[in-house]
């Protein structure tokens, strides 16, 4: 649950801050963008473990899973694509 609120606090935080005009490579867009990613990715193995080995069934635990796998989905993408 808590990274949960750490990925939207800091999405709001980065979509703040490119709404007032932050663009390309300064730290206080990356590292929020970064946080962003880390407790995306967090959040869908800790949920993908508390499914398979716990039998969790919470609705907050699938909101996590399903918001951790687009992240890793949008992540591999931009490898994949070049972000080009």
């Amino acid at each position: 649950m808590a990274l949960l609120g750490v990925f939207a606090a800091a999405f709001v935080l980065t979509a703040g801050l490119v709404a007032f005009g932050v663009r390309g490579f300064w730290v206080p867009a990356v590292v929020p963008g970064f946080i962003v990613f880390a407790s995306g990715i967090a959040a869908f193995v800790t949920g993908l473990v508390a499914l398979a080995s716990r039998r969790e069934r919470a609705l907050t635990v699938i909101i996590a899973v399903v918001i951790g796998g687009l992240v890793a989905l949008f992540l591999v993408g931009e490898f994949v694509g070049g972000g080009g």
